[in-house]
């Protein structure tokens, strides 16, 4: 399951007049917020160049998604009320 991120560009100087331009790698995701957010399902580089009517300053920034474990608790059974069970659980 995804989980929102939220990226922001704080530029100083300049003329104060900010443009914004953000894409990723890989491909899919563009912006031209100051401030965006996405929901990335992989890991995911993020680029935003910010232009003042002057100068065109970039960066970057790489945000790693690790798959989700999976537990594994073996084959369903009944337990009957007032009896126990052991389980032996897998995480990968």
């Amino acid at each position: 399951m995804a989980q929102l991120i939220n990226l922001s560009a704080m530029p100083e100087g300049g003329s104060g007049n900010y443009t914004y331009d953000c894409s990723s790698d890989p491909v899919g995701f563009t912006s031209t917020q100051q401030n965006p957010s996405d929901y990335p399902t992989e890991s995911i580089t993020y680029y935003v160049e910010v232009t003042d009517g002057f100068t065109t300053l970039e960066s970057s920034v790489n945000v790693l998604v690790y798959p989700t474990p999976l537990a594994e608790a073996g084959t369903d059974i009944d337990i009957d009320l007032g009896n126990t069970a052991t389980l032996s659980v897998n995480a990968s």
